[in-house]
């Protein structure tokens, strides 16, 4: 005689579960890597500034060096991004990870032999963060497939 067992058939298994989360928290971080590896490499090492729209160029690395991306695996979450580094000097301009992806306006120096005067300016975005993102997400799809088959 053929018995079923129903209950064993429904995706809410403890087993079935576990491996999404394993396989979940698995994709998030191949995300999180592919997205910072984008990113990074988006920024090259050349002298004077980048074109508007166009990713920043790297002048010390020290912007490139501090993209990072960490899991959290209780939220199923992923968080990609620079470091908040203060103080970063562009041509004079102290600049921001985040002045660089949106641009803005920032206070500069108001020219030779003038002291201490500033001068509003507008700083041009030099997205790097989101079009790594994008990029990645194209990918997303076939490699989660993938990684369910497995």
């Amino acid at each position: 005689m053929f018995k079923l067992r129903i209950k064993e058939c429904f995706f809410d298994r403890k087993a079935v579960m576990d491996m999404m989360s394993a396989v979940t928290v698995k994709m998030l971080g191949y995300f999180g890597g592919y997205t910072r590896k984008v990113a990074k490499s988006s920024i090259k090492k050349q002298a004077g500034p980048s074109a508007p729209g166009t990713p920043p160029h790297s002048h010390t690395g020290l912007l490139r060096d501090h993209i990072y991306y960490a899991c959290e695996r209780g939220k199923v979450n992923v968080v990609i991004g620079p470091e908040k580094l203060e103080g970063l000097k562009t041509y004079g301009i102290t600049t921001t990870p985040e002045l660089q992806e949106y641009g803005g306006m920032v206070e500069v120096p108001a020219g030779r032999g003038r002291r201490g005067e500033h001068k509003a300016a507008l700083f041009p975005d030099r997205p790097y963060m989101h079009p790594a993102f994008e990029t990645a997400k194209e990918h997303l799809p076939e490699v989660w497939a993938q990684a369910v088959r497995r």
